[in-house]
């Protein structure tokens, strides 16, 4: 099981971004930014595949989220969400739950304190970036990128409570098929993308 671990967990970003390639031609800063965020989750699966380099897993996984922020911010209007204000209980859920696993793994983070805090504040802010969205582009793609960046949370949260605090059993499946998920759902949902923006 961890030979073909090893073998197909890179593969899924490689695949993913070739994908996003044919069908987009990468033409826009958008399908850019995911495609980057791509590639350093690649970087974040090998890394964590290695021994001792969890901390440069846990990094290029920070960045990759980052540019992800960044490409849902491109179509982002202050103007709507003035008129729409749904994001702000979004918003409230997730720095609730943030804090709540926070809380959880804090007793046993020792050094990774600070980076496991900038990782967590950093994937929720994805995902309310990728929820302000909504007024912005087609429903599908919303729906498939707000989805994805749930599941990136879900996987995450299950990888750090297996690691920092006790043992989940069937960690390695439910890891797995939520972070293949997620990136899919982020790929497809940028292939999907009718933003009026042309960025």
């Amino acid at each position: 099981m961890d030979g073909l671990r090893t073998m197909t967990k890179p593969l899924i970003c490689i695949v993913l971004v070739l994908f996003l390639w044919n069908e987009t031609g990468l033409k826009r800063k958008f399908h850019r930014l995911i495609a980057a965020g791509l590639v350093f989750g690649l970087a974040g699966d090998v890394f964590l595949m290695m021994n001792n380099m969890f901390i440069f897993g846990l990094g290029s996984f920070l960045i990759g989220h980052i540019l992800y922020a960044w490409a849902f911010l491109t179509q982002t209007s202050s103007l709507s969400l003035t008129k729409h204000k749904g994001y702000i209980f979004i918003a409230c859920l997730l720095i609730s739950y943030s804090y709540y696993l926070y809380s959880v793994l804090k007793p046993s983070l020792g050094v990774l304190e600070i980076p496991v805090i900038a990782y967590i504040l950093v994937i929720a802010a994805m995902a309310l970036l990728a929820f302000t969205r909504k007024q912005q582009t087609n429903l599908a793609s919303f729906l498939f990128i707000f989805i994805g960046s749930l599941l990136f949370i879900a996987s995450d949260s299950i990888l750090a409570i297996n690691k920092f605090v006790a043992y989940v059993p069937d960690s390695g499946i439910m890891i797995m098929s939520s972070y293949m998920l997620a990136q899919y759902g982020i790929t497809t949902g940028a292939v999907m993308d009718r933003s009026n923006r042309s960025s």
